[in-house]
């Protein structure tokens, strides 16, 4: 350990720019704890040196440690919050080139790139460098892109508080961004600014980022889709192989519509698929006009034969998660009348809790809305399957909706009340913010559980997965299919359960407390506890 008796004072080694002396005294009593003797030291160098004397030497000194030995940046914290706060009052006074010049500059700008631009952890010392010694725009933009590498969040609150975010290469920062796969960060960065914002979806799209993700940013910033061809067409590529697959041949001439390179896609599909002669390949072809195309398929034999027939029903797979293992014995009731539909009302405004779902169909375009088909309600003891699109069934579901004693349970719920067209719903609780906060409460990991599937839930607390299969189904199709009405109603059954189930696992107590934490009332704007919102898992 230095003997701090044996060094020069700092007001001597300043006076005299000795820049050795006052590393090794700044090192000295950095090292005898005596913090506040050194601060006392630096004010009695402040009212003895003159000011850009001062600052000069100190950008000298600390540029000698660096080279000395193992730079240690906390021993100038205090100091240089000490020397930025001093030029508040006394740089008026002098002319910038006197009070930097050239030399300085240059010296305090290649500790800040060199060194000080990649230690976040004390990033608010270095704002008052790069503010002391006045780094250029030039220089902080390019020490920021360090940062924003190390840590992106606090090398954005560093460009914010220097007003760098303009000045910053938008392709170089959010190509980092993305590839860190910080979502929040980068648009955070574009905010605002609707050409870095056009920007960014042409890069998320070079970058194959997931397509949820450019969706929504795509709502987001109210930029029309068809301004980027490329993830339109991918998009409905997509949609088209998916139906394929599903065998749901009877909703791909509404998903190509008049586009005659996505009519071609989608017989090239189904022929490598069905080959040339399946009937379906056969019907397709011709009813999308491009025949002349495709020379080996012939026109459909049997006028009669119905390509649209419904795919929507799976086979039971054992394994997984069912309406009987949760001991729901009764089939979902289907209601598709205002008489069944107030009586479920009424039922479900007698329970404490209840779990709520919606399905929607697929949307084939970008710029297609499909409304809300399914509204899935459930008790501990029974389901309810409601057909919103049958006239007038959003006005009777209202109550409950409107119920201050009876808990909704969703997942990433907003997008349900979203698609329902309903802005104010009382006593909601997400189980993705439940899940999280009763990890955080019994476990030392508060992150992990924040962005749970429904599935996994089922695995932690059930025992079993969701069957997903029937996920993608045309739920616009009348009759459901009956695997399709288990589906939808066990989506709902499994939120009230698994709630249950929590209870069981770590106690009443702890999940109604969490529960008080997370609850919420919708009422047109967002709620802090809603952590499903940008990078959720919905199902």
């Amino acid at each position: 350990m230095l003997d701090v008796a044996g060094t020069l004072p700092l007001v001597e080694s300043f006076k005299v720019n000795y820049v050795q002396a006052a590393a090794t005294r700044i090192e000295a009593l950095c090292a005898a704890r005596q913090f506040q003797a050194m601060q006392d030291e630096l004010a009695a160098v402040l009212n003895s040196v003159p000011f850009p004397q001062v600052i000069r030497h100190f950008a000298r000194v600390v540029e000698f440690h660096i080279h000395q030995t193992k730079f240690k940046w906390t021993l100038y914290i205090g100091l240089v919050s000490i020397l930025h706060d001093t030029a508040r009052t006394r740089v008026p006074d002098i002319d910038p080139q006197d009070l930097v010049p050239e030399d300085v500059l240059r010296t305090a700008t290649l500790v800040f790139l060199r060194h000080l631009s990649r230690r976040p952890e004390h990033m608010h010392a270095t704002l008052a460098w790069c503010r002391l010694y006045q780094i250029s725009t030039a220089d902080l933009s390019a020490g920021a892109l360090d940062l924003l590498d190390v840590d992106p969040k606090i090398g954005l609150d560093f460009c914010h508080d220097l007003n760098l975010m303009a000045a910053l290469p938008a392709d170089d920062v959010m190509r980092l961004l993305l590839q860190r796969n910080d979502i929040h960060g980068v648009d955070r960065f574009v905010h605002g600014d609707p050409a870095r914002q056009r920007a960014l979806i042409h890069l998320m799209i070079a970058l194959r980022v997931d397509d949820k993700l450019i969706k929504k940013r795509l709502s987001k910033f109210n930029l029309p889709p068809d301004d980027f061809p490329v993830f339109v067409q991918r998009r409905r590529r997509a949609t088209i192989r998916y139906l394929v697959r599903a065998q749901q041949y009877g909703d791909i001439p509404q998903a190509v519509g008049d586009d005659l390179s996505s009519r071609l896609y989608a017989c090239n599909f189904v022929y490598e698929q069905c080959g040339f002669d399946n009937p379906v390949t056969q019907h397709l072809v011709h009813s999308l006009g491009v025949g002349s195309s495709f020379p080996d398929v012939l026109p459909p034999h049997d006028a009669s034969f119905d390509i649209g027939g419904n795919k929507d029903a799976p086979p039971p797979l054992p394994g997984f998660l069912t309406l009987a293992a949760l001991g729901l014995t009764a089939p979902p009731h289907f209601l598709d009348t205002p008489a069944d539909v107030s009586a479920c009302i009424t039922r479900l405004l007698a329970e404490p809790v209840v779990g709520l779902d919606c399905e929607w169909r697929s949307a084939f375009s970008l710029n297609e809305t499909t409304p809300c088909a399914l509204l899935q309600l459930a008790s501990a003891t029974h389901t309810y399957v409601v057909d919103m699109l049958a006239s007038g069934m959003l006005p009777l579901v209202l109550p409950l909706f409107a119920a201050p004693h009876v808990i909704k349970v969703g997942l990433a719920v907003r997008g349900d009340f979203a698609a329902l067209g309903v802005t104010r719903v009382v006593r909601v609780v997400d189980l993705q913010a439940l899940e999280k906060s009763v990890h955080a409460v019994t476990t030392t990991s508060a992150q992990e559980g924040a962005r749970a599937s429904l599935s996994d839930l089922c695995v932690k607390y059930l025992g079993l997965p969701l069957d997903k299969r029937a996920r993608m189904s045309n739920w616009e199709r009348r009759p459901l299919t009956q695997p399709q009405l288990e589906y939808a109603a066990l989506d709902a059954a499994a939120l009230v359960h698994i709630l249950d189930a929590m209870k069981q696992h770590v106690g009443d107590a702890v999940v109604a407390a969490c529960v008080n934490r997370v609850v919420y009332d919708i009422n047109g704007a967002r709620h802090p506890s809603e952590i499903a919102a940008d990078g959720a898992v919905d199902e």
